[in-house]
């Protein structure tokens, strides 16, 4: 068996390459085979998927070559293999995440199929929320705008009341003043606001107790 005298100039040349130690009698202690420690140079073995490859495949891969090459031998500690080391092609985002944080949350409490479902819905669910939000906050913006200008209507009402009696000077208000001014109340009270509103709907009832006032003097 041939010995590498000059292995680390090999290893350093050649990245793919590694030098390993047979250790003296490691195959026959009691003969002392190898007589000598060993040098020796071997190829590297590297564990290559497709870019698209889904990630809980990956993730699957990983964890079931940990499993199986990750016992102690004569050339390798234990949990050596596999290891993040990169050459020619470099690692994936999600081999890094795994040799930094271990199997993703979901697959450590999930089966395997339910975690990758779960996975896959979420990645589906990013581009829909994405455009449910501009759609839900126009909503919103409606939904308040609708409001407002019903609160500005009962403004409108109001006034025309305000301008009546004043033209009134004195006199009771008439039947149809005071059905409208009914109604405002009424309309009032069902408003159900938002609450950048709600300081609009407590000045609209001021008013409304304001005007109601001027109604009853005068009648």
């Amino acid at each position: 068996m041939v010995s590498f005298s000059r292995a680390d100039a090999y290893v350093a040349l050649f990245p793919s390459l590694s030098k390993l130690v047979l250790p003296e009698g490691v195959a026959d202690l009691i003969n002392d085979r190898p007589p000598q420690n060993t040098v020796l140079l071997s190829t590297k073995v590297s564990l290559i998927t497709r870019h698209d490859l889904n990630p809980a495949i990956q993730y699957l891969l990983l964890e079931t070559a940990s499993e199986a090459d990750s016992r102690p031998e004569i050339f390798q500690g234990a949990g050596e293999f596999p290891a993040p080391e990169e050459h020619e092609i470099p690692l994936s985002a999600d081999a890094r995440h795994y040799y930094k944080s271990g199997r993703p949350f979901l697959q450590r409490y999930l089966p395997f199929w339910l975690a990758a479902l779960v996975e896959q819905a979420f990645v589906l669910l990013i581009p829909v929320l994405g455009l449910m939000y501009p759609l839900v906050k126009s909503l919103m913006s409606l939904y308040s705008w609708t409001n407002q200008r019903k609160i500005f209507v009962i403004y409108g009402e109001l006034h025309w009341l305000e301008a009546q009696l004043d033209k009134m000077e004195g006199q009771p208000p008439t039947d149809e003043m005071l059905t409208r001014m009914k109604s405002i109340e009424n309309r009032t009270r069902k408003l159900r606001v938002t609450a950048n509103l709600i300081p609009m709907v407590y000045s609209l009832k001021e008013t409304i107790q304001y005007v109601r006032g001027r109604l009853n003097e005068q009648g």
